[in-house]
């Protein structure tokens, strides 16, 4: 109904979906931009590119901190991907298996920033003001000659209360490529030390724990990302009762097998296909 005064405006028949140019100016207030996020971000993105080794240093100053993190992956093959939020070069197979979203790399968004990197394809540096992040500035694109890898180098506030060094332990700790920071190997741990009886199937470490409870701490670890989900209990198998036993995960493909004592166990799986923020995903898969 068109009321008097208020002329008509043609209207489209379909519409689609899309991302307006607007959203890059606001992706500093976006992304949280915590340590925590940055760290699990870079060592994902490291991992994916096939490294071998992470190497992380902090230079603390007095108006700044300044952290390095250095990875020995296949390298960046195009800087434009980078900066391009939910955009990424990953392989098909990659995608397939983890269906990254292309938006990691904006944990860093507001932070100056210098990237350095050496692939098959491409050597270069950005220094990435803190404003560029907004596509308001241009990001000079340099020449670099370097070991092949990535380095990612930002600032941030002071940190002398040791927040820097939990953040990156807490990050180190599942994460299955050795971590090192300012020389020194971080310490890991096998995300199902003390289960019971481990299970592995079609991509998926499944740990079976006696008198555990969902409340004991994070039950999904995506290499080295945990989180905390209530996952299925199981009360019955073949006439025998389970529960205080709990299974985990963390390799990728579907939820297909698990195994169980024959005692009194409750069933936690812990999944490596999705990321935290891919939560409802985890969701679905765990309750279909």
């Amino acid at each position: 109904m068109i009321t008097e005064g208020h002329p008509s405006m043609p209207l489209p028949a379909t519409l689609r979906a899309r991302v307006s140019p607007e959203a890059i100016t606001k992706v500093s207030r976006i992304f949280n931009g915590t340590l925590g996020d940055i760290f699990n971000e870079l060592f994902q993105n490291a991992r994916r590119a096939g490294a071998t080794t992470v190497a992380v240093t902090a230079e603390h100053l007095d108006e700044a901190c300044i952290v390095t993190v250095t990875d020995d992956g296949a390298g960046i093959a195009d800087p434009a991907d980078l900066v391009s939020l939910g955009q990424s070069d990953w392989s098909e197979a990659c995608r397939g298996r983890e269906d990254p979203a292309g938006m990691g790399f904006f944990s860093l968004a507001g932070l100056d920033t210098l990237v350095r990197s050496v692939s098959a394809h491409a050597s270069f540096a950005l220094a990435i003001a803190g404003d560029a992040w907004t596509g308001e500035a241009d990001i000079a694109v340099l020449p670099w000659d370097g070991p092949r890898g990535t380095s990612i180098a930002f600032h941030v506030p002071p940190q002398r209360d040791g927040k820097l060094e939990r953040c990156l332990e807490s990050a180190a700790r599942h994460f299955p490529l050795p971590v090192t920071f300012n020389g020194e190997e971080l310490k890991r741990v096998d995300f199902l030390a003390g289960a019971h009886k481990i299970v592995e199937r079609e991509g998926y470490r499944l740990g079976v724990y006696r008198n555990r409870t969902s409340s004991a701490g994070d039950t999904v670890n995506f290499h080295g990302v945990t989180l905390r989900h209530v996952l299925p209990q199981v009360k019955e198998i073949h006439h025998a009762q389970f529960c205080g036993e709990s299974i985990s995960s963390y390799e990728r493909g579907g939820l297909t097998g698990h195994g169980v004592d024959t005692e009194n166990h409750k069933l936690h799986m812990q999944n490596r296909f999705s990321l935290p923020r891919q939560r409802s995903r985890i969701d679905k898969r765990f309750r279909a």
